[in-house]
């Protein structure tokens, strides 16, 4: 019972009578091993995020895979690949699993988070007029169907304004 991720997944594993092991595998580097549990895997350019929402995994780092870490419900690690580090902290995990209910959860989550979700998940590249608007927070749930609805409710949200052309959005100051 292995897996090997490229992308975002979430995983709601059952125990087996004969309690075999499941694996997940994102890089040669990463691994998560869990028996009976619910938790979100993304494995993305940069690092790799596991947040947990029910039981207990066990994360594999390193190129031996030789430093291992146990999360606990709530508990979101990024590893970085190549670097071998990571940041451990813990979260409402249902805000990272959202997405699987075509919905995204905001939590105090800045307008850079945002954009590199919208670069990894939609190919959408942000740009910005003034980078302090990159550390501008929102808060809020915005369906995931519709690119449109989502912009525009960031833009309402965080008092900027937005102009689409092809895959770039340009965002700035509502008032110059």
């Amino acid at each position: 019972r292995e897996v090997y991720l490229k992308g975002e997944a979430f995983f709601k594993i059952v125990h087996t009578a004969d309690s075999r092991k499941f694996k997940v595998r994102t890089a040669d580097d990463f691994s998560v091993d869990v028996l009976g549990t619910q938790f979100t895997v993304a494995k993305r350019q940069k690092a790799t995020r596991v947040v947990l929402n029910e039981g207990e995994v066990q994360c594999n780092m390193g190129e031996q895979q030789d430093k291992t870490l146990i999360l606990k419900p709530g508990n979101l690690i990024d590893f970085q690949h190549k670097k071998s580090g990571y940041a451990l902290k813990n979260v409402d995990a249902n805000q990272y699993s959202s997405w699987k209910d075509r919905k995204l959860m905001l939590k105090n989550t800045t307008i850079e988070e945002i954009g590199n979700m919208l670069s990894e998940t939609y190919g959408i590249q942000i740009e910005v007029e003034d980078s302090l608007l990159l550390s501008r927070e929102v808060s809020g749930s915005v369906p995931m169907d519709n690119i449109e609805i989502l912009l525009d409710g960031l833009a309402v949200a965080c008092h900027i304004q937005n102009k689409k052309e092809g895959q770039k959005v340009l965002l700035s100051n509502l008032y110059p």
